[in-house]
């Protein structure tokens, strides 16, 4: 097994953004500092997230993701993340502006997905940031678009809001 790095979170009050809404009272928003760190995972050791979602099931049925290309629609992936492993193939930026420090969203979604079927390809569409020649929703659909003319089997979109 080759050692993998894993992103851990420590959540360190940092200076960010106010968030307000209807009224006058705005909230600070703590944002969690990601901190990359070695580690390595022995023969068959998965987080239980995966295992309790049927990762282990997949893995012993040798369904890997070979020859699936996945959409993730979202706020952006790391694709120089080691844990990836190269299998990050194409990336699609819409939008910009947040980095991908601060709202890692996407990469974490990106990250369930390899951990699941870990030799399927990951397509990065961001659609989201605060700055970008589209709009939101008109990145999103867009995006939706180009994966389904990329070949994309699967479209991952956890969109919140």
């Amino acid at each position: 097994v080759r050692p993998k790095e894993v992103a851990s979170l420590h959540h360190t009050p940092r200076k960010s953004n106010t968030m307000g809404c209807c009224n006058s009272k705005q909230k600070e928003i703590t944002r969690p500092s990601v901190i990359r760190k070695s580690a390595t995972l022995e023969k068959n050791e998965l987080p239980l997230s995966i295992l309790l979602t049927g990762g282990q099931k997949l893995r012993e049925s040798n369904l890997t993701g070979r020859g699936v290309k996945v959409a993730v629609i979202d706020s952006g992936v790391d694709k120089d993340h080691p844990g990836f492993n190269g299998q990050v193939k194409k990336q699609v930026w819409y939008r910009k502006g947040t980095p991908l420090e601060e709202d890692d969203h996407g990469t974490h979604v990106a990250g369930t997905v390899h951990l699941m079927a870990p030799q399927a390809e990951i397509y990065d569409y961001r659609v989201f940031g605060s700055e970008g020649k589209l709009d939101i929703t008109d990145a999103i659909a867009k995006a939706i678009r180009d994966a389904a003319d990329e070949g994309c089997h699967v479209i991952n979109m956890s969109l919140g809001g």
